[in-house]
């Protein structure tokens, strides 16, 4: 029937997904919005015989990402400002120094998602997304933060446990004023990933957790006079 194809249609557009490791926040909103199609005409139907296949409902579970939408930031070094109820930073130094925050909660299990906007972004392109262990002292520089794992908007520059690597796993700075940046935390696997939407480009980096212990937070840094980040709902 309609819905058992829809659901084999959504299926495959899941495989294909998690095989290639190549999909990006629209997509996931599509699907969730299909699926949620699907299961409003299960309820619908459920007096004419219609079987939801639980095996087909756990795989589905099995690739997306629990949205985490009420982490807000928290805890700050050197000069950068939280703004709007912990949902948005300014770096306020001049004209620049490191600076960073961390978000409020805490992550040991399962996976989480999370949207930023780059509402400010100085030319010279300086920002950092990533983690730490909250094991670890805050520092303000990431390069120089032992546990710290993420991304700099900047020469292509990821940070693995506070050491800098160029260009690690393919990466490449694409960011720009106005993008919407997502940040993965898979604390199962032990992976971060970056996708920046509009570019639509996806970037990987294993955590090797005897450096970076449970619980890990988001640890974000801004270097520039007037840059500006905000934590999407």
């Amino acid at each position: 029937n309609n819905i058992s194809e829809a659901l084999k249609h959504i299926t495959q557009e899941l495989t294909k997904a998690r095989t290639d490791s190549n999909f990006i926040e629209t997509e996931l909103a599509e699907w969730t919005t299909k699926l949620n199609d699907c299961k409003k005409n299960l309820q619908e139907s459920s007096t004419n015989g219609v079987h939801q296949d639980d095996k087909t409902t756990s795989f589905i579970s099995k690739i997306f990402v629990s949205v985490t939408a009420n982490d807000v930031f928290n805890r700050l070094i050197g000069e950068i400002q939280i703004e709007e109820i912990g949902h948005v930073i300014v770096q306020r130094a001049s004209p620049y120094a490191h600076t960073a925050v961390l978000g409020k909660l805490e992550y040991t299990t399962g996976e989480h998602r999370f949207r930023f906007k780059v509402e400010q972004y100085h030319e010279n392109k300086w920002i950092f997304f990533g983690i730490l262990s909250k094991n670890v002292a805050l520092q303000a520089c990431p390069h120089t933060t032992s546990s710290s794992y993420g991304w700099v908007a900047r020469a292509n520059e990821v940070i693995l446990n506070g050491s800098c690597q160029q260009g690690y796993n393919g990466y490449k700075n694409e960011m720009e004023v106005n993008d919407t940046i997502s940040l993965c935390v898979n604390c199962a696997e032990q992976k971060i990933y970056l996708v920046n939407e509009r570019a639509q480009c996806k970037y990987e980096i294993p955590v090797d957790l005897s450096k970076c212990l449970f619980p890990w937070q988001l640890y974000l840094g801004l270097f520039y006079l007037g840059d500006r980040v905000r934590i999407l709902p």
